[in-house]
């Protein structure tokens, strides 16, 4: 510690008599204190501090520097300046005249010593025509220091507030690697255990999302440490950090705690925005000047939808609204869908005042393909103002997000193994590993008296560690360890977490965004896992069938009446009665202006119900067992069941984007409709009726509509053990040669455990019976393939049973344990 030592003489020009005119008054204690006595105080509570931290421990071995600093360089005084030099003190007595006094910066050194060392105070000093010069020694060594861990050029000289919004141009933009190494040591240091981090057998790896903290930390770290802003580097703590799945210094503001700095990260790969990083960080105890502060920030991505025709022509009119130019006038409709892309500059004339905002961005027409047209800019200067004008009008007037669906809080609690809560994990004992692996090398997480002298107790462990195993914690149980599944995540840092600290996570999802999970902790999201959208075909149908749903939920409900009310206006029909009541007839009467016969006197109907004539003055739909299992009805239901579905599912954000689907025969046409929506519900009920119609007449029925025909599933699992694909076949030949009737087998949906036969309802009856006579027997698998046993079933069978009536629902029911 250097010492600045005193003397006295009758003309009051001794060093001795300098006063701290403006210094960090914490250290203070009375007026006109000379320094000496302020610095030995400092010392003297530096040592009690070092003893209480050493458990009372015997001082003695605490060594005695007497200058904590490289020897000071030399310094040439002029010689007009005495210097008097003595076992305990150093004295300069200064010229009365002062054409004579030394010039300030090598006066100033030669009181503290080069600009580098560590020392002890930053203080304006007066004396002898000498005011208003800093002595940065604590701030700035720490500063530097900063710098060469980081491996930058330590610099100086002060820039504007112009200067540090622009110290990150694209050209000073840095090119990185994400080494295997520098994986494997991130992972170790936050408990990151996924598999997708380690190097595959293909040479692929994956990095977790939040080590683009640490690359981007060297530029953040040259921000920070560019003057103004390096006071106070001591005292920083970090406020946020966000990623999502992409350094440029993006606002500058005071807070109640200090100056509160933010910053946006965008990370490129091969000229492709791949993660964007927002983080918040605070200086406490430090303050920006007005002019210095200021908020730059890409808008949310607003859209509104023009209600009326004033509508549109009051938003075309605003003067910040500028059309495009082009061959023709661009103009705004009734009900247009505009997107508003912005970006805004904030300038500080007060906390409450802007000295200057500037919005500007395009403006896209969503056109029915789903296609963008560029129709206009957005282009906004205002002075002096409380409120952007042009975001408080977007605000007011956009479309509420259909995409983001918001659960019960209290009811989706997460659990891990059983045990409501999340999991627990433990802080690390010593925080050097994860400073080496981040790049974070803040001395107040590794040095115990740096985190003395900014308040802490203890160190604290990084905070970016504990967003990292947080986040681990919502990878691994949420996204089953898969860091593809992870889109983004935010955190806010409310409290300090200290060396070997018991942690616990709860997570709570709270909602749905574009079919992405939102859990709320760190406000994470994760996307869902790969899920297929499988639709069924006909013959799943039953009473009532989703009226459960179209009970609870509007969306559903909407594609059923929808649905009902096309039916009734074009075919008379209601679908909703025929699921509720399965009805045996309905009749269709003409009626009205148009006549709701019209549809059915289409050349289609005519042909595939010759009972329907252009003179019919009404039509009865018949079916023995209920119409909701007559083909023509069945299909427009199961569809319209399909379209219902879907779009609870996408009401609550469950549908993805880019979702695998796929359906069994009908249902093939409903996962079109509903996931594809390539029709509307209108279209997919026409062309589902349309279908079920020409199935419906491709056989002869009687005046009940019942034909001879029907189909039934079977599992050969079920039947017997040992029974397979190739017993069923040999069965279905066997009957087809016997009765010289249609039987075969359409559908293989899943090998080994489920056939589709169809065929005459006397052989279908047939087969079934010979199923359910195996099914009674212990036969091995052995047995079954030796002698006669299957065959003199089969015989048995065909010589005992009578014919089957008619059907028409097209479906086997009996009550047999292999169906």
């Amino acid at each position: 510690m250097a010492v600045m030592t005193h003397g006295s003489d009758e003309e009051g020009k001794i060093v001795e008599n300098q006063r701290i005119i403006n210094s960090d008054t914490k250290y203070a204690t009375t007026v006109n204190e000379p320094v000496k006595d302020i610095l030995d105080r400092v010392y003297t509570r530096l040592m009690e501090n070092l003893n209480k931290r050493e458990s009372n421990k015997d001082p003695s071995p605490i060594c005695t520097v007497e200058y904590l600093a490289p020897e000071p360089s030399p310094v040439s005084l002029p010689t007009s300046v005495a210097v008097a030099v003595d076992e305990s003190s150093r004295t300069y007595r200064l010229p009365t005249d002062a054409a004579l006094l030394p010039n300030p910066d090598v006066w100033l050194e030669a009181l503290a010593g080069p600009s580098s060392e560590l020392a002890s105070c930053t203080s304006h000093i007066a004396s002898g025509g000498f005011a208003n010069h800093y002595i940065e020694g604590r701030d700035l060594s720490y500063r530097n220091a900063y710098l060469r861990v980081h491996g930058h050029a330590v610099g100086s000289g002060d820039i504007n507030s112009v200067g540090i919004e622009q110290h990150f141009s694209a050209d000073a933009l840095k090119s990185f690697t994400i080494s295997q190494e520098l994986v494997q040591k991130y992972c170790s240091s936050t408990h990151i255990t996924s598999k997708y981090y380690k190097m595959a057998a293909d040479e692929s790896q994956l990095a977790p999302m939040d080590i683009f903290f640490g690359i981007g930390i060297s530029q953040l770290t040259s921000i920070l440490t560019t003057p103004p802003l390096h006071r106070g580097l001591l005292g920083i703590i970090h406020l946020s950090h966000s990623t999502n799945y992409q350094v440029s210094l993006t606002a500058l503001e005071n807070i109640e705690s200090g100056q509160k700095i933010s910053f946006t990260s965008r990370f490129y790969r091969k000229g492709n925005l791949i993660a964007i990083c927002e983080d918040v960080l605070v200086i406490r105890g430090q303050y920006a000047a007005y002019n210095q502060m200021f908020r730059s920030m890409d808008e949310p991505v607003r859209r509104m939808q023009t209600e009326s025709d004033e509508d549109a022509t009051a938003l075309g009119a605003k003067e910040w609204f500028i059309f495009k130019d082009g061959s023709e006038p661009l103009s705004i409709m009734r009900g247009d869908v505009l997107e508003f892309r912005l970006h805004s500059h904030y300038q500080f004339k007060s906390n409450e005042i802007y000295s200057k905002i500037k919005t500007a961005g395009p403006v896209y027409r969503l056109l029915p393909s789903g296609e963008y047209e560029h129709i206009a800019d957005v282009y906004y200067e205002n002075n002096d103002a409380y409120d952007n004008y042009v975001i408080q009008f977007l605000n007011e007037s956009q479309l509420s997000d259909a995409s983001t669906v918001n659960f019960e809080y209290d009811s989706t609690l997460v659990l891990q193994n059983g045990i409501s809560g999340g999991l627990s994990f433990k802080a690390p004992s010593v925080n050097w590993e994860f400073a080496h692996a981040s790049g974070d090398q803040s001395m107040a997480h590794t040095n115990p008296y740096v985190a003395a002298y900014t308040g802490e107790s203890e160190m604290t462990c990084h905070r970016m560690w504990t967003s990292a195993a947080s986040r681990a914690v919502v990878e691994r149980v949420v996204a089953d360890s898969d860091p593809r599944r992870m889109r983004s995540y935010s955190v806010q840092f409310v409290g300090n977490v200290y060396p070997n600290d018991k942690l616990r996570v709860e997570l709570v999802h709270a909602g749905m965004n574009n079919w992405i999970h939102d859990y709320q902790w760190q406000d994470s999201e994760v996307a869902q896992a790969k899920t297929a959208y499988v639709f069924t075909g006909q013959g799943s149908q039953f009473v009532g069938m989703g009226m459960d749903l179209y009970m609870s939920s509007t969306a559903a409900r909407d594609v059923w009446d929808r649905a009902d009310r096309h039916m009734l206006k074009k075919y008379g029909v209601s679908l909703l009665k025929i699921v509720q009541e399965n009805p045996r007839e309905y009749l269709v009467k003409s009626g009205g202006k148009k006549g709701i016969t019209n549809s059915y006197t289409l050349p289609l109907f005519e042909q595939l119900i010759p009972e329907i004539t252009r003179s019919s003055k009404s039509y009865t739909h018949r079916c023995s067992n209920g119409l909701l299992n007559a083909t023509l009805f069945t299909q427009p239901i199961q569809t319209v069941m399909s379209l219902a579905q879907a779009a609870d599912m996408r009401a609550h954000g469950l549908i993805q984007d880019d979702a695998i689907f796929a359906g069994h025969s009908l249902g093939e046409f409903g996962s079109l409709a509903a996931i594809a929506e390539i029709v509307s519900v209108e279209d997919a009920v026409d062309i589902a009726l349309y279908r079920g119609l020409l199935l419906h007449a491709s056989v002869d029925r009687d005046t009940n509509g019942r034909s001879q025909y029907a189909m039934a599933s079977i599992n050969p699992q079920r039947v017997l053990p040992g029974f397979s694909e190739l017993h069923l076949l040999r069965i279905v030949d066997c009957i087809r040669e016997r009765k010289q009737q249609l039987l075969e087998v359409i559908n293989y949906n899943v090998q080994g455990q489920q056939y589709v036969v169809t065929g005459h309802v006397e052989s279908l009856n047939d087969m079934c019976l010979i199923a359910h006579e195996l099914s009674k027997r212990s036969l091995s698998s052995a047995e079954l393939e030796e002698g006669n046993i299957l065959q003199d079933i089969i015989d048995g069978i065909l010589s005992a049973t009578p014919d089957m009536q008619l059907q028409e629902d097209s479906r086997m029911n009996y009550p047999y344990p292999w169906r």
